[in-house]
């Protein structure tokens, strides 16, 4: 789902899909105010990455929104910079106007047609 992650202590899972051709893959975390707080080296065969919400210095972050994005490399040259989506569990599923609505634990609500994987916990 493409949602800027809400840290609040726990961890947050987000779905690794690398450029295709890359051979290197960074994921790239930014506060609120865009200040690069982490950058991760993640294999590129990996699909799901936890962040433990820290910075380059191994600290806590504090509690809030954060934009996550994923770098793929080829020959150490940028190919792809994308949101990174992340992994929300679904509280409830309703239809509304004849279309699929997802609620979040959060309470924000998105078109199932926003999902781009589906994993079972």
């Amino acid at each position: 789902m493409q949602k800027d992650p809400q840290f609040s202590g726990s961890p947050i899972e987000i779905f690794l899909a690398p450029a295709e051709n890359s051979d290197r893959a960074e994921l790239v975390i930014h506060d609120a105010q865009d200040l690069e707080i982490q950058r991760i080296s993640v294999p590129t065969e990996t699909d799901v990455f936890s962040w433990a919400g820290k910075d380059k210095n191994g600290d806590i972050v504090d509690a809030g929104i954060y934009r996550v994005s994923l770098e793929s490399f080829q020959n150490n040259e940028l190919i792809l910079s994308a949101a990174a989506p992340i992994y929300e569990e679904v509280k409830e599923a309703r239809l509304d106007a004849g279309k699929t609505l997802l609620v979040l634990n959060d309470g924000s609500v998105f078109p199932s047609n926003d999902v781009v994987a589906v994993r079972s916990k």
